[in-house]
């Protein structure tokens, strides 16, 4: 997650980078092993069992590499103390954002939302309160570790 502030603008952004590349990195092994059935030139020599585990192998690889970069989401909250507009945009990978729009003055509190891990580790969140009693994730992922979304909250 990363805040910066432009003069009277204050933009919140978490951006699961790393996580699409990872998930972006099985899906193009799983289709280059796919592939291979079509354009190796000892194609001929794998038998049907071969083939099979090739097929099953490359497709899981694909289908767990979009599982993870369809599941995990960017935000972008942008805070404007001018105009006190604001907009959240939630998006995934290659997809159109939904965006939420709301005033500053409907704001009502900044929560540090606590968790843990599947190892019992701390994770955290920022979730903004607005008046309506409606509540924005300023994450899509929580963060491991809670020291940082202390910095950036307070």
């Amino acid at each position: 997650m990363r805040v910066r502030e432009r003069g009277s603008l204050v933009v919140v952004e978490d951006t699961p980078g790393c996580l699409w590349v990872f998930g972006l990195w099985f899906v193009a092994g799983g289709a280059l092993a796919l592939a291979m059935l079509w354009i190796a030139t000892n194609r001929d020599e794998l038998t049907r069992r071969q083939t099979m585990a090739v097929v099953g192998i490359g497709t899981a690889l694909v289908l767990g590499g979009a599982l993870v970069v369809g599941q995990h989401r960017a935000t972008r909250t942008t805070f404007d103390r001018s105009t006190g507009d604001c907009t959240r945009t939630v998006r995934g990978f290659l997809r159109r954002g939904r965006r939420d729009h709301f005033r500053l003055t409907d704001t009502r509190a900044l929560e540090i939302v606590r968790s843990r891990d599947n190892d019992g580790d701390p994770m955290a969140l920022l979730r903004l309160w607005l008046s309506d009693s409606r509540s924005l994730d300023l994450q899509a992922q929580p963060v491991r570790g809670v020291e940082h979304v202390e910095r950036v909250g307070a």
